[in-house]
């Protein structure tokens, strides 16, 4: 079985486009038929869902 693979988008200015970058990572490797989980770590603001 092979490792997961990992990726973290972050930074610490809100507004600069971090969910939207992950969103669109996890479609794009989704669409490529990988197995995707997405996680969204912002306690305050979390806008994943959206």
């Amino acid at each position: 079985m092979l490792k997961p693979k990992i990726i973290c988008v972050t930074g610490g200015k809100g507004g600069t486009g971090k969910t939207l970058v992950a969103v669109n990572l996890a479609i794009m490797f989704k669409n490529r038929g990988y197995k995707v989980l997405l996680i969204d770590g912002d306690v305050e603001n979390p806008n994943t869902f959206l």
